[in-house]
């Protein structure tokens, strides 16, 4: 069942599988110095239902980092992590999104992608949890989440 991408504005807390759909866009960020990453994901539950999600990643962020090793990367000896060179488009992880207050309104409260890892193989199905029963290049090669 595919949710109306408007509704839920807040999602469910939980354990999720997200396929990254499209590569990632590189945009100012509101100081005017430096820059942030804007992902586009189809985010899968447990039951099957899924539904597109926007996440937000600045180069500084540790779940940026974590977000690149889960794909696949590796730090350097300098620290920075670096990615082979592959297109993010239908690269797979797993990860929590939790629901906290936004920093500047903490009355309104948003979602936000924690705990990032990389595909498990295989994984049991217990409250929550994501079935995964193919590696990453496994998956990539099967039909993708249909619309």
């Amino acid at each position: 069942m595919l949710l109306d991408p408007g509704i839920p504005k807040l999602y469910p807390e939980g354990h999720y599988l997200f396929e990254i759909v499209s590569d990632p866009e590189k945009k100012p960020n509101s100081f005017g110095k430096g820059f942030y990453y804007e992902f586009k994901f189809v985010v899968k539950d447990a039951n099957g239902e899924h539904w597109n999600y926007t996440g937000i990643f600045a180069q500084k962020q540790d779940k940026y980092h974590d977000l690149l090793i889960a794909l696949g990367g590796t730090k350097d000896e300098k620290g920075y992590t670096r990615l082979p060179d592959i297109s993010f488009v239908g690269r797979k992880f797993e990860a929590d999104i939790i629901q906290r207050p936004a920093k500047n309104d903490p009355k309104k409260m948003i979602n936000d992608i924690i705990n990032i890892i990389p595909l498990r193989q295989p994984a049991l199905v217990s409250q929550g949890d994501i079935s995964v029963s193919q590696s990453v290049e496994e998956e990539s090669k099967n039909e993708e989440i249909p619309f």
